[in-house]
């Protein structure tokens, strides 16, 4: 990928970098310490957590504009092929659901509790279930792909001037934002995350990454179950 310098970007694009590498953060572990979770029902907690995303990506969509930069300087174009992008998909799928099993797994084996608000994530009921695919799926994997992986990197990449450096200060930064899922969840988004940054510095298209991201919370719904830690404080 091409790096621009730092000065190819103006103040809008640093106010928003500081917004999803800082307050972004700070919102997210705002939000794990929010008591009696499990009383809030699980679509209020989707529709809030989508609108502060689409704020976000609203905010970069206009960054764009002021700078009068196109959608492919984020990689968001259909310039890869088909068979390469498929193959991304896939891999990205696969690697993404392992990191997730292992997590699960780490849990189980170190029995770390869940943190409440995570056992709230995952759907229930029919209703939940569509809100989950229908909002919840196709929002992180515009949005969160959008904002941490090709504007984040663009920026910090133009900073650090090396765009691995760039991509693995996104990842924190994207880990950070998952502050509510615990040590164990954030080190598996970050792994999960620097896994969609392979793509689309590999590819430069945004895509592969988007549609994996998609795919892999929509199959979690399904895949997983996260217990609370109440819940399993009293297993026999």
């Amino acid at each position: 990928m091409t790096l621009p310098d730092a000065g190819h970007y103006g103040i809008w694009s640093w106010a928003l970098l500081f917004a999803l590498l800082v307050l972004f953060p700070l919102m997210a572990a705002q939000n794990a310490r929010v008591r009696n979770v499990d009383q809030i029902p699980r679509i209020s907690i989707y529709i809030s957590s989508c609108l502060v995303l689409w704020a976000l990506f609203v905010g970069a969509m206009l960054v764009l504009r002021v700078e009068s930069a196109p959608l492919a300087s984020l990689g968001l174009h259909f310039e890869l092929d088909l068979g390469s992008s498929s193959l991304w998909v896939g891999a990205l799928t696969i690697y993404s659901l392992a990191i997730a099993a292992s997590a699960q797994t780490w849990r189980e084996r170190w029995n770390v509790p869940v943190p409440p608000i995570l056992a709230r994530v995952l759907p229930e009921t029919p209703r939940e279930t569509l809100a989950f695919l229908f909002i919840v799926c196709p929002t992180a994997g515009i949005t969160e792909e959008v904002l941490f992986r090709s504007f984040a990197i663009t920026r910090l990449a133009a900073i650090t001037g090396d765009a691995w450096s760039a991509t693995a200060v996104a990842a924190l930064g994207f880990a950070l934002g998952h502050t509510y899922q615990g040590a164990i969840g954030m080190i598996s988004t970050a792994m999960i995350g620097l896994g969609y940054s392979v793509s689309y510095l590999a590819t430069g298209s945004l895509m592969p990454a988007v549609v994996a991201h998609m795919s892999h919370n929509a199959l979690s719904a399904f895949l997983f179950k996260f217990e609370p830690a109440s819940a399993a404080g009293r297993r026999p």
